[in-house]
């Protein structure tokens, strides 16, 4: 599969903080870890992704994580955690404060189940097949990572 490649490139290194600590490639905000992926995968790669390094695929529940996800992304759009009006951690869209974006929301024929966040944080219907930048995050917690940089233990 072509995507496999991405999942074989994993920084290897080591943190040298003591306060907290999990991955030295995600970077820590107030009280979360984020990593931007440029490297754009479809919603379900991206997801896993997120899940595989010890994080979720980011969605816009609240205004500081909003934030963050704009002053970290470098494209035009990214994929939220937003399928099918629910975010990846079980919130319904109706309780997250949100724009849309110009002529959205528009699922064309209901083809377009994932939401993408733009740089002024408005929301779009796209297709989840559909490769996208995204961005991972993580609550605050101390993790020990493996010598590949994931949680898994062997």
């Amino acid at each position: 599969m072509k995507y496999s490649l991405t999942y074989a490139l994993f920084i290897v290194c080591t943190t040298s903080s003591e306060a907290v600590k999990f991955r030295c490639d995600y970077k820590f905000v107030g009280s979360r870890w984020y990593k931007y992926h440029e490297t754009p995968l479809p919603w379900q790669y991206a997801r896993m992704m997120c899940l595989h390094e010890g994080g979720v695929l980011a969605s816009p529940l609240f205004a500081h994580i909003k934030s963050e996800m704009k002053s970290l992304m470098r494209s035009t759009d990214i994929f939220t955690g937003i399928q099918n009006y629910y975010t990846v951690e079980g919130a319904p869209l109706s309780i997250i404060r949100h724009v849309w974006a110009p002529m959205q929301p528009n699922s064309k024929n209901d083809t377009e189940q994932c939401l993408s966040m733009n740089v002024n944080g408005e929301l779009s219907h796209v297709k989840c097949e559909e490769p996208r930048p995204y961005l991972c995050y993580r609550m605050d917690s101390e993790a020990d990572v493996n010598d590949c940089g994931t949680l898994d233990p062997d």
